[in-house]
């Protein structure tokens, strides 16, 4: 079943933002802990990580689709 281009571009986006909010707020604190400036390292993180995500989330998801309906 093919998704409009619009439910799958707003799912890519939503994914993205969210995995890229998340993850690099972990990996920032993991490494570099609370410390003064860690707003600025983390929000230079996330605009660093969120195009990379949301271009993995466009290319890899429908083939996560297509594995997960031959899976079940």
């Amino acid at each position: 079943m093919k998704q409009p281009l619009k439910v799958r571009l707003l799912f890519a986006l939503l994914m993205s933002f969210s995995m890229a909010l998340l993850m690099t707020f972990i990996i920032v604190a993991l490494n570099t802990g609370f410390s003064n400036g860690f707003l600025l390292r983390w929000g230079t993180s996330f605009i660093t990580a969120f195009p990379i995500a949301f271009g993995a989330v466009l290319v890899i998801a429908p083939q996560v689709q297509k594995l997960v309906l031959r899976l079940t």
